[in-house]
């Protein structure tokens, strides 16, 4: 973008906190701001005495020709590339790999014609292809990798053998109608890595809406039971809303089964609008299985550093 418009006041909140135009169009502020562009990388440096070789190096990808937050990038389709290019990192040396471009507007807040300051936490936004590290082979080594929101986190190693690639559970999303894209909002059936765990989890939604994405992104399967929102108004009343996949509808053993990047969307049939003076849950009933793996893994590698 070439540059973002800012507007100041213009709405007003009438009933049932519907935004309006303001009567007065001299109560509305608009400003244009130059967006501050941002190259995101990739740091792999090598902190050991040694040299060493980058067998393949595999990444995940997302592409859009709009601008999403990071929340919602996570919520688009990928794909997978591998780099299988043989690279040599020296002693105390690195190397960068571009992993993605984000604009920030620099939101004003100060009046014009004055000293211009701004939000140090302006959300960023991402455009065109980002990319996020999946494995790493070092030496003959293969070390999987997971990604935790802007994290990296190297998977664990058990008895010098093995490695863990535990899944964490499904995650959710909801649909958010002013940029058409679907926005992270948690993790569901956390920690349920059994059958004999399967139980009700419960979510607050931070922005409920009839239309919800559940995406598989670790190493499991998961087993979904049963699937409702749940609204609870200022007198405790509760109102449940259904999905519309049979097999989410109620607990009876009929589970819906998602495998890594599986994904299904939702819609709650009779959800139509959002008071703010309700809370609205996710509940959910249901387990995930994380996959297990084996490494030829026989001495600790050089430290890698995202």
């Amino acid at each position: 973008p070439d540059q973002f418009i800012l507007l100041q006041n213009y709405t007003k909140f009438v009933d049932d906190c519907i935004g309006d135009w303001p009567e007065n169009d001299n109560d509305v502020v608009m400003h244009y701001s130059t967006p501050l562009m941002k190259i995101h990388c990739i740091v792999l440096k090598n902190n050991s005495s040694e040299t060493i070789t980058i067998n393949s190096l595999k990444l995940i990808q997302t592409h859009s020709d709009s601008l999403r937050s990071k929340n919602e990038d996570a919520a688009f389709s990928t794909k997978s590339k591998a780099i299988t290019t043989q690279i040599k990192i020296a002693p105390n040396s690195d190397i960068v790999i571009p992993a993605s471009i984000s604009f920030t507007p620099l939101n004003k807040i100060k009046p014009p014609n004055t000293d211009i300051s701004f939000k140090s936490d302006a959300e960023s936004y991402y455009y065109g292809e980002v990319s996020y590290l999946d494995s790493l082979t070092i030496n003959g080594f293969t070390f999987p990798f997971k990604q935790f929101s802007d994290r990296i986190v190297l998977m664990g190693f058990r008895d010098g053998k093995t490695f863990s690639t535990d899944g964490s559970c499904p995650y959710l999303y909801s649909y958010v109608p002013s940029n058409k894209h679907y926005a992270l909002e948690k993790q569901i059936l956390y920690k349920l890595n059994s059958k004999e765990k399967e139980k009700y989890d419960t979510i607050l939604l931070k922005n409920p809406n009839r239309k919800m994405l559940i995406k598989e992104i670790d190493p499991e399967d998961s087993f979904i039971d049963e699937i409702f929102i749940l609204c609870v108004d200022k007198n405790k009343k509760e109102i449940r809303y259904f999905s519309n996949n049979d097999l989410l509808k109620k607990k009876d053993g009929k589970y819906l089964q998602l495998s890594t990047n599986d994904q299904v969307f939702l819609e709650f049939e009779n959800f139509i609008s959002v008071n703010d003076n309700n809370k609205y849950y996710l509940v959910s009933n249901g387990y995930y299985l994380p996959h297990k793996g084996k490494s030829n893994y026989v001495k600790p590698a050089p430290t890698i550093i995202h």
